[in-house]
């Protein structure tokens, strides 16, 4: 995995800043501690009330490093949704960007909607993605955006 330079700083500054044993007058919810897009797309500081940040803190789990995680470990499905953008000549792919920023979106839907199961993770429709069950598994529902 590569990592720039900027971010490899930034987070050894983190590290370095960490005081323990953590209270609320030195430490916050991981959420409001990066800025990644799929942080931006879930806009934390200014969608989530206090329950939400229970919430997240309780069930969130965000993929971005899933390499990391020994996913047999688990107890429990891993559901990795697909987001989908519509190209100028009418093909399907996944933007890297748009895709991140999606995560964000659905994350955020998620919590703030209480979301328990699969089946009712298909009502997402943020940011203009809509369900498509004709492409999708259980273990990945696609979500296409039309442009």
């Amino acid at each position: 995995m590569h990592l720039s330079d900027d971010l490899a700083a930034l987070n050894v500054q983190r590290y370095q800043d960490f005081e323990t044993p953590f209270t609320l007058a030195n430490a916050r919810p991981a959420l409001l501690m990066f800025a990644g897009d799929v942080y931006q797309g879930m806009a934390a500081r200014t969608r989530f009330s206090t329950e939400d940040f229970t919430e997240a803190g309780q069930t969130l789990r965000i993929q971005e490093y899933v390499t990391a995680v020994d996913l047999d470990a688990i107890d429990g499905s891993v559901v990795s949704p697909r987001f989908e953008d519509q190209g100028p000549r009418g093909d399907w792919k996944v933007i890297s960007f748009s895709a991140k920023r999606a995560r964000g979106e659905m994350a955020a839907w998620l919590i703030r909607h209480r979301v328990r199961t699969v089946d009712d993770l298909t009502a997402f429709d943020a940011a203009g993605y809509r369900y498509v069950p004709s492409l999708s598994t259980p273990e990945t529902p696609v979500f296409r955006r039309t442009r």
